[in-house]
């Protein structure tokens, strides 16, 4: 019946509806704007009573998608007169599959016979794999049973060599929601507790599937055990390779007796990064099967069937739901996947939260959502669902912050969840819905990829736009003291963002084809740019100048000055040092090379510039990824970070009684007081997890973030040590209670007071 019920909503005659948004951006409804600022409650009848008590006008009620409550809760929002979206605040329907997770679930170190004892919640039985970590020899594999979630046995590694074991567990993960059963329960019950109630105030409803952690992306290492997605996967890789052979080639298989594409849907890859193993495995048989993992094409293929299961089941969704109740639909900011992705949505707009104590991680929170609306190719309908400033002193002047901040970013609806009688007040007593000059303009968006934050940063720019970051490719360009700069590809454009540091200056920019180079300020500025030679003369404003028409990077020929007279200083004070040699012919190359290719030679200079302070300062500059004696999970490369890499731990299991570590060994170039920093993306619940060991010396935590970079990163000081000179054992360690997800870039030791600068290693004569 309820499946019919679907179906008659899909293909029901369309009527006019109440509500459009405008091409501004802003949800007219009967042809009147329409831009609360309203609370965000429970959907109980006292916390609607108290919100109109108040003087609310507007609420977001917090109800369940089965219909529980919705009775009790629509007739004291309707008695009460309150126009009201209604956020469906179910948990989401969890996918049951394997997780892929090595860098995850593993247990290394293992170099005698012992009991492994792990707990992992919600698993029923979970593939295991015994390997030698030194060559990744495989000693054995099978099926392992958990009782309640536990999963206990014997290993004996039987040699001294030490091994892992990787497990990977079949479990419902809250990451990845079900599109299949759970999926059409949860829009049966939605449609029909909807159709039931035919609630008269409502103005929309917020995420129609419930409350989720994320959605299926590039990086999803999850495969389903449920059988609608296999037949799902069967289809798409029949349709895609026509033939079982071409199917087993693509994904690099090691035997070719795999006879129809059901086996092949059957296969988990069991390898994910640099963690696993290449062996494909058959939940169903138990069997597996070898491959070339760099080569195999299996994960690319999974991902993308969740991907498009995802999108076009969710959309079909949207779609439903609007042909049942006829009002927008919003779903709030999960990350840079989801159902908003796209420029095309079905949705009627994204959802903002706004968390923070201060204007700035206010902004930080929200700008990613403003981001995503602001790339749609139609119109959207962009609404802080959730301002959250909980109880801190004066919380009522940052709810002004986030008000006028999201309004400014292009927000047209604002919903505060008020912990205290003076934040209720502000959000209540705001005027902000009242001004209709907002439904006048659109917010325009200059953007940046995560990996350039640092010098790029969300913030207002002249000419009335915003700096906000993307998911897009590119990365910061470094142009030394001076100037600043990024690339960005989106697949829709390609540009270069150039601008000065501190004040405007005049300058020449060298491109090897100056012809080719377009420029636009975003103020509508002049810059003066000529062409003279091989070159550009200009004036560059403290502003980004967006460059378009070339991949070439322009450099300022003053920041090629710069830092080769910064090399040369360098080289000069080492006096007879072995190597200066080499590192003088590499200068030169360099120079040499300006003429034909600007910004490769350039960078080559930067690069040798910031290896030699590193070399020859007095500090140690260790880079987290360079760490041959460690338990945690892998090394990564994240654009962005110092040298594009950073050692990550992504465990979902407890700390090993030994912790989770990093040993190095640098060597203390000074004796005396050194300040200790490391730079890291470390999450705010983990930050007390982390330590630091020199010696006998156990460092915590005790400033930072500061200098935030690359979308996560930042500079944590850890404390003051007395060194003295020669080789140090240095260990860093995370006692996470329920696993962890943290990424090292750099380790710190330096004599001196620091200030960090991003990525940026500090001058050799500190």
């Amino acid at each position: 019946m309820l499946c019919l019920l679907v179906a008659a909503a899909l293909v029901a005659s369309p009527v006019q509806r109440p509500w459009r948004v405008t091409e501004n951006n802003t949800l007219l409804w009967n042809d009147r704007p329409y831009m609360p600022v309203g609370l965000r409650i429970d959907g109980t009848p006292e916390a609607i009573a108290l919100a109109r008590v108040a003087g609310a006008k507007d609420v977001i009620v917090e109800l369940a998608a089965d219909g529980t409550g919705w009775g009790p809760a629509l007739r004291a929002l309707e008695e009460a007169g309150l126009r009201y979206l209604i956020a469906i605040s179910s948990l989401a329907p969890t996918s049951t599959g394997i997780a892929v997770e090595p860098q995850g679930y593993r247990v290394p170190g293992i170099a005698a016979a012992r009991r492994v004892d792990l707990d992992i919640p919600g698993s029923t039985s979970a593939f295991v794999a015994f390997v030698t970590q030194r060559d990744g020899a495989i000693q054995f594999m099978r099926r392992v049973e958990m009782p309640g979630g536990r999963l206990s046995m014997e290993v004996d590694p039987q040699n001294e060599l030490e091994h892992v074991l990787l497990v990977y567990p079949n479990a419902h993960d809250l990451r990845v929601p079900d599109y299949w059963v759970g999926f059409d329960k949860r829009r049966d019950e939605l449609l029909s507790t909807l159709k039931e109630h035919k609630p008269k105030g409502l103005r929309g409803i917020v995420n129609p599937m419930g409350t989720l952690l994320s959605f299926p992306g590039a990086d999803t290492n999850f495969v389903p055990t449920n059988r609608l997605f296999r037949l799902e996967l069967e289809a798409f890789l029949r349709f895609k390779y026509t033939s079982v052979q071409t199917a087993i080639r693509a994904w690099s298989l090691n035997v070719n007796d795999i006879q129809s594409f059901v086996q092949l849907s059957r296969l988990v890859p069991l390898w994910a990064n640099t963690r696993g193993i290449p062996v494909l495995w058959d939940p169903e048989t138990d069997e597996t099967v070898g491959c070339d993992s760099k080569k195999s094409a299996a994960w690319r293929d999974i991902q993308e069937v969740l991907r498009n299961t995802a999108s076009r089941r969710y959309s079909r969704f949207v779609k439903a739901i609007q042909q049942v109740a006829d009002v927008p639909v919003i779903q709030e900011w999960t990350g840079w996947s989801g159902p908003y992705a796209a420029q095309e949505s079905a949705l009627t707009g994204v959802g903002i939260r706004m968390e923070g104590t201060s204007p700035a991680s206010l902004v930080d929170s929200g700008c990613r959502a403003a981001a995503t609306v602001l790339r749609w190719t139609h119109p959207a309908w962009l609404v802080a669902t959730d301002i959250e400033v909980g109880t801190v002193e004066k919380g009522e002047l940052l709810v002004g912050d986030a008000l006028t901040e999201s309004a400014s970013m292009g927000a047209r609806g604002w919903f505060v969840r008020a912990r205290t009688d003076e934040v209720r007040r502000a959000a209540i007593s705001a005027t902000i819905g009242n001004d209709e000059s907002l439904t006048s303009w659109r917010t325009m968006a200059l953007l940046y990829p995560e990996s350039a934050m640092n010098p790029a940063a969300p913030t207002r720019l002249s000419g009335g736009r915003w700096w906000l970051p993307s998911p897009a490719s590119g990365n910061r360009v470094d142009l030394g003291n001076s100037y600043a700069a990024y690339r960005y590809t989106d697949g829709l454009q390609s540009f270069v963002a150039i601008w000065s540091i501190g004040a405007a200056r005049k300058t020449t920019l060298r491109v090897s084809d100056p012809k080719k180079v377009v420029f636009e300020t975003i103020d509508g500025s002049q810059t003066g740019a000529k062409i003279v030679k091989n070159s550009i003369e200009l004036t560059l404003p403290t502003t980004p100048v967006i460059l378009r028409g070339t991949d070439e990077i322009p450099i300022p020929q003053d920041a090629i000055d710069e830092t080769a007279l910064a090399i040369t200083e360098l080289l000069d004070k080492q006096g007879s040092r072995s190597g200066l040699g080499e590192e003088q012919y590499r200068l030169a190359d360099s120079l040499a090379a300006i003429e034909r290719n600007p910004g490769g030679a350039f960078d080559a200079m930067r690069q040798q510039l910031n290896r030699l302070n590193a070399a020859y300062g007095k500090y140690v500059w260790l880079e987290g990824e360079q760490c041959r004696e460690t338990t945690f999970s892998e090394p990564l490369q994240v654009p962005g970070v110092s040298r594009n890499g950073a050692l990550a731990l992504r465990s979902r299991l407890a700390s090993p009684p030994e912790g989770y570590f990093a040993n190095y060994n640098p060597t203390a170039r000074v004796e005396g007081l050194h300040e200790i920093w490391i730079a890291a993306n470390i999450p705010p619940k983990h930050r007390s997890e982390v330590s630091l060991r020199i010696g006998d010396q156990v460092l915590k935590i005790q400033r930072g973030p500061i200098s935030l970079y690359a979308g996560g990163y930042g500079w944590y000081k850890m404390g003051e040590v007395s060194l003295v000179k020669g080789p140090i054992a240095l260990q860093v360690a995370v006692d996470a209670r329920e696993g962890a997800d943290i990424a090292l870039d750099v380790v710190l030791l330096i004599p001196d007071r620091f200030a960090p600068n991003g990525v940026y290693p500090p001058p050799a004569n500190l």
